[in-house]
């Protein structure tokens, strides 16, 4: 049996996305920014595609533009503000790495155990800088799944006059959006985690709020991202946001009952740890330390038995350190670095949910048979 079981990194493309790709290739598309009918036919198609994205998630045509995905976003937020960034210890690379470039101007926001950011941390610094402070952060976590209360921190913000930027990377699809009636300034999303191609994404700006052209050249997406506009890629993101946001609240709650099942199954191997919580988290995550392995022999162990899951972030699968989220939460190294993510799709089964509880309890088992730091743990 074979289960892909690493959402959170890459959703499979819907069947409905390839169909539309099948049909664009066909056709004879054009650029977009050429005034004759083909060329017409494709600017037609992307504005079709905006106004899907915006209806998406609550927001207008002119609020959306079309970016290579949420990295760019947020590298796009960044080298636009002057505001005092305020963010928290456990946000995507694409956050941390601005600290590089942006050093005194980011506050790191401490999380609990659970990895839910301090609420009156944030609002201290926004009641203190106003509205020369902009709150950055993840809606979800895409390591451990944990969901920040957005709509409180929106309120904070809102009352403080402070902007707010959120990355709904891992939310979209999974917890209904709706930014105007959320009180949203920017929110963003990348294709390829919702079924459509890598490459594509999107972000969401406040009507009369600004940000600095990202790349200069012609007048693609009003001034503000220069270059030919990734027609393909614009109508795949649509086509899957259209699909992943309906229904959601449903979808969600069976996808959990799964996730939950899951959970309890592994929980039942010995000396194993359930990283953040179960109450607050997105609906297919879970992350999971098991005592005395390493996190990537059990990822690597679970693809030979046809299970492809990961140690968290593909960002970061270069990295020999130990997750800066897990640390984040409290896990010594070891703990940390016996982790391992499975982010399930919504078609899971039953039976594939037993397989995967029960493969991994083998692999386990099989690791530890192998492993001297399991022997000094029941020495």
């Amino acid at each position: 049996m074979s289960i892909y079981a690493d959402h959170a990194s890459l959703k499979p493309l819907l069947p409905q996305v390839k169909e539309q790709i099948r049909n664009f290739v066909d056709c004879d598309f054009c650029n977009p920014s050429a005034i004759y009918s083909t060329g017409r036919i494709t600017r037609r198609l992307i504005e079709q595609a905006r106004e899907k994205v915006a209806a998406a998630i609550g927001a207008d045509i002119d609020e959306i533009y079309f970016t290579s995905g949420s990295t760019e976003a947020i590298n796009w937020l960044f080298r636009s503000t002057t505001n005092h960034i305020i963010t928290s210890n456990i946000e995507h690379k694409a956050f941390m790495r601005q600290k590089e470039t942006y050093q005194g101007c980011i506050f790191d926001i401490s999380v609990d155990s659970r990895g839910v950011v301090d609420v009156d941390n944030v609002k201290n610094l926004c009641d203190y800088y106003g509205n020369d402070a902009t709150v950055a952060l993840g809606w979800v976590n895409n390591e451990i799944g944990t969901i920040q209360p957005i709509e409180e921190i929106a309120d904070i913000c809102k009352q403080a006059g402070s902007k707010l930027f959120i990355d709904a990377t891992q939310a979209i699809g999974n917890i209904p959006i709706n930014v105007h009636e959320m009180n949203i300034d920017y929110l963003c999303g990348s294709g390829q985690k919702l079924g459509a191609l890598g490459g594509c994404g999107f972000i969401y700006v406040r009507k009369g709020l600004d940000l600095t052209p990202i790349q200069l050249g012609g007048a693609q997406e009003r001034g503000m991202r220069a270059g030919t506009e990734n027609a393909l890629g614009i109508i795949a993101l649509a086509t899957a946001m259209n699909i992943v946001t309906k229904n959601v609240e449903e979808k969600a709650s069976q996808t959990a009952k799964q996730r939950d099942k899951i959970i309890s199954g592994l929980l039942k191997i010995p000396n194993s740890h359930l990283n953040g919580t179960l109450g607050n988290r997105v609906c297919n995550n879970i992350n999971v330390s098991f005592d005395g392995i390493e996190g990537e022999s059990l990822v690597l162990q679970l693809d030979t038995c046809g299970i492809q899951c990961s140690t968290g972030s593909a960002c970061n699968s270069q990295s020999i350190e130990p997750s800066y989220v897990l640390k984040a939460i409290g896990l010594d190294d070891d703990t940390a670095r016996a982790a391992i993510r499975i982010t399930i799709g919504d078609d899971i089964t039953d039976l594939e949910v037993n397989y995967l509880i029960k493969t991994v309890k083998k692999c386990v088992e099989l690791l530890r048979s192998m492993s001297p730091k399991w022997k000094e743990i029941n020495q």
